[in-house]
């Protein structure tokens, strides 16, 4: 595994002439992931870690497979050096049984049914949850394991910026620049990164450059407007053509694999006790494969090239009655798309809708319940509900929780239509 140590690391900060000192205030950390809603960590009954953009800093990371060895529960593989095919499994449910979001837009292949967190890039986040245990009720097919959230940073405060370099073995090279505050009703962050790295045997060489970054508006009427998007483009080299009966090497097998989204949301509080928030985006994926024909007596040569889009519109509404009670109503629609060259052209639309509830008595014990019915056009429909609790002894610092939920796995594209299956 190659080892990279950061050599260079410095940040330029640019103020804007009035800034002033302000106050700063340690506010109760929440999690949007686990009820749809910003709900304080404590009330939660789920398995929650969040790892923030400040600890992403203080630790290192060159990259998100790395911060998220570190969540218990989880479990990262990669298959080979930098920029290799990195998954991830949650309590032990394999790759596409756990749901990987980017600012709630779901970024796992429709052909595959997983993740390839060598995709995802360190720019531009501000923290990444992660909920263990089946979150069907919310998030719908494959999220028996867990969900990991990725949330694309807020900007704020006076302009300013950051510029990092780093290197380390097997010339390997990291560049990053981010940019992000706020003027006005206005706010932004910019960030973009370039990594290279040489491997370790011939034909193993690897490199990703991504941008991502977020654009907000606030309204006077506390109505909030955000348009966030990422893209990743990466070439690997891949070393290895077998290791079965023996190890052969590959001297000229290549992938190179594009990816971008963007999600358009507004929220909106309607009156004091109801809030609505609506969310378009739209994620693309395209997979380039090719390996010449290589010396005689070794396999045949191949050339492929998959393409998927995923497209994602989705209302939630939440009530609030009193401090006691919160009610959650949301509706989904997803249509995915996936083109293997050669082999099939196809696409699965997918509605959902959702309810859930929250309790909470005498400000220690919370409870929540929720239903989700959805419905795929090709394969039928699934009800999974989800049930916990938690119960906070203030005196001592301590939570109790516990919960019951149901998911499922959803056949993919694949599955479905690929020849031979």
């Amino acid at each position: 595994m190659t080892r990279v140590t950061r050599i260079v690391c410095f940040s330029v900060l640019m103020l804007a002439p009035r800034a002033v000192a302000q106050e700063v205030k340690r506010l109760e950390p929440v999690v949007v992931t686990a009820t749809k809603v910003e709900t304080p960590q404590e009330r939660l009954g789920t398995s929650v870690t969040v790892i923030t953009e400040e600890e992403l800093r203080t630790y290192n990371y060159d990259r998100i497979e790395d911060a998220l060895r570190t969540v218990p529960g989880v479990e990262i593989q990669r298959s080979g050096g930098l920029g290799k095919t990195t998954s991830i499994k949650i309590r032990g449910a394999g790759s596409q049984q756990v749901q990987v979001l980017v600012d709630g837009m779901r970024v796992k292949s429709p052909t595959l049914g997983s993740a390839d967190l060598s995709e995802f890039s360190l720019d531009a986040i501000e923290r990444i949850e992660i909920v263990r245990g089946p979150q069907s009720t919310l998030h719908g097919a494959d999220a028996i394991g867990g969900v990991v959230n990725i949330i694309t940073k807020k900007g704020q405060g006076p302009p300013q910026g950051s510029v990092s370099v780093g290197g380390g073995s097997y010339e390997t090279f990291r560049e990053q620049a981010t940019v992000g505050g706020s003027y006005g009703a206005f706010n932004f962050t910019f960030s973009g990164s370039r990594y290279d790295s040489g491997g370790q045997f011939d034909n193993d060489d690897s490199d990703r450059t991504a941008f991502a970054g977020r654009l907000g508006y606030d309204f006077p009427w506390k109505g909030e407007l955000s348009l966030s998007g990422r893209y990743a483009k990466a070439n690997t080299d891949l070393p290895i053509h077998t290791t079965s009966p023996r190890t052969v090497f590959d001297p000229n097998s290549q992938q190179q694999i594009e990816t971008w989204l963007y999600n358009l949301t507004y929220k909106q509080p309607v009156f004091g006790w109801w809030d609505t928030s609506l969310r378009y985006g739209q994620w693309w994926n395209n997979s380039g494969f090719q390996d010449p024909v290589p010396p005689a007596g070794d396999a045949p040569g191949t050339v492929s090239q998959i393409n998927t889009r995923r497209r994602e519109f989705e209302l939630i509404n939440s009530f609030h009655l009193g401090k006691w009670n919160t009610f959650t109503l949301g509706a989904e629609h997803r249509n995915e798309r996936g083109r293997n060259r050669g082999a099939f052209r196809q696409e699965i639309n997918t509605i959902s809708l959702f309810g859930q509830d929250e309790v909470r008595l005498f400000d220690r014990i919370f409870l929540a319940g929720g239903l989700r019915w959805e419905d795929n056009d090709v394969f039928g429909d699934e009800v999974t509900p989800r049930m916990s609790v938690a119960v906070v002894v203030k005196e001592t610092g301590t939570k109790i929780r516990g919960g019951w939920g149901k998911g499922f796995r959803a056949p993919t594209i694949n599955d479905l239509f690929f020849p031979g299956f």
